[in-house]
């Protein structure tokens, strides 16, 4: 009998995008290579991983997703955990599926474990009603959860801390980074043809991510500056809504257009030689650089220099280690200017941010702690089942 049986239950798994469908793959693949029993139970269809059992389900855990998830809950087996990996919007109904928060509460055989990747939505004083209304509902459903969880772990301790302002006095979660999602080394090969077809005799400076709003007003005013003061710089924007921003970039400054490379989304090991390719990588975040950024992971693991910036969720551990160079916002310009024009101060945060990946945040490191805070407990007692009223589990 395998040490553990686990049941994954996500929003998202492969082939659909995203980064917890990324992560659930690889931890899925990772736990049953370490000779856990695996389960994952997603909206179909899904990759097959081996040594995975897939349970597609048909929509994204409205009516017959939970019909189906609660009849095949009710034969598995009460040593199972269930890990949720939870993110209120991968779930539907606009971030706020409250009937799936509900049910997956309710008392059950198997313990539920929770990965909060985020916990709710936070609303500022003066944010419109329907933010105000987002903000309650999601974190109603956070402290549901919260409440029925065996174990809780956290992308972020900031995470638990809103936890813990949320429901006073829950346990402590335990801090589980997201690693990177990408492919930890890239040919050289590769490397070299995009460095010669992107910045042939120049330096190139990447991003990678989704380019959201924060992203977008930050890189928007340093590309341009940047590429207008050294005619040999090129810039690259690895991700969704990279295009656009290169569009905004170049309506302003129709001089950089050949300079400014936006591929949108590539396959893994693509975007892995692209970013290995860079010579600095920029990324800044809305609450900072932290441990539940995959996409900074990527550059570290691929031995990049980053740009970032500290914020509410940023952790100690980055000024610690000197893993990544910090400035304000406001001032990445100068900072990234002073990095550009020093190859040896670029290699050292480049080689001190590859040590911090693999000592303290690679995957490795998620299937650890999960299997000793496994080993450390046991399966709750088991629950009595409450039955779920004719036509719908949830009732």
């Amino acid at each position: 009998m395998p040490e553990n049986i686990w049941g994954l239950i996500s929003g998202e798994y492969p082939p659909a995008p995203g980064g917890v469908s990324d992560y659930t793959a690889q931890l899925a693949a990772a736990l049953a290579a370490a000779g856990d029993e695996v389960h994952v139970w997603a909206p179909g269809p899904l990759d097959e991983i081996s040594g995975v059992v897939n349970h597609p389900l048909p929509d994204l855990f409205h009516g017959k997703g939970r019909h189906q998830l609660a009849a095949e809950l009710a034969k598995a087996p009460k040593e199972m955990r269930l890990l949720l990996q939870y993110v209120p919007h991968a779930f539907g109904y606009k971030a706020m599926n409250v009937r799936l928060t509900r049910w997956l509460a309710r008392p059950r055989p198997q313990p539920l474990w929770i990965m909060f990747h985020e916990v709710a939505v936070k609303a500022e004083p003066g944010v419109r009603r329907p933010v105000q209304v987002l903000a309650g509902v999601t974190q109603h459903m956070a402290k549901q959860l919260r409440r029925a969880a065996a174990e809780a772990f956290v992308s972020t301790p900031a995470w638990d801390a809103f936890l813990q302002e949320l429901l006073p006095g829950s346990p402590p979660a335990h801090w589980m980074p997201v690693p990177s999602n990408l492919p930890l080394t890239a040919p050289p090969e590769e490397v070299e043809a995009v460095r010669a077809r992107l910045a042939p005799g120049g330096k190139l400076v990447a991003s990678f991510g989704r380019f959201q709003e924060f992203a977008r007003a930050c890189l928007r005013p340093l590309l341009q500056a940047l590429l207008e003061r050294d005619a040999e710089l090129h810039a690259l924007l690895i991700g969704e809504g990279g295009e656009k921003l290169r569009e905004e970039i170049v309506t302003a400054a129709p001089a950089v257009a050949n300079r400014l490379h936006a591929p949108g989304l590539l396959p893994a090991a693509s975007a892995s030689a692209h970013i290995a390719a860079s010579d600095l990588m920029v990324q800044p975040y809305a609450d900072g650089i932290s441990g539940r950024r995959g996409t900074a992971m990527a550059g570290l693991a691929l031995g990049r220099c980053l740009l970032s910036h500290a914020g509410e969720a940023t952790e100690p551990v980055w000024r610690e280690a000197g893993a990544v160079a910090l400035a304000a916002p406001v001032a990445l310009r100068p900072v990234a200017e002073e990095l550009l024009s020093d190859l040896a101060r670029r290699q050292t945060i480049a080689a001190r941010g590859r040590e911090l990946y693999y000592r303290r945040f690679a995957l490795e490191h998620t299937v650890r702690i999960l299997r000793e805070t496994a080993r450390a407990t046991t399966p709750a007692p088991a629950a009595t089942p409450v039955p779920a009223a004719a036509g719908d589990p949830e009732s």
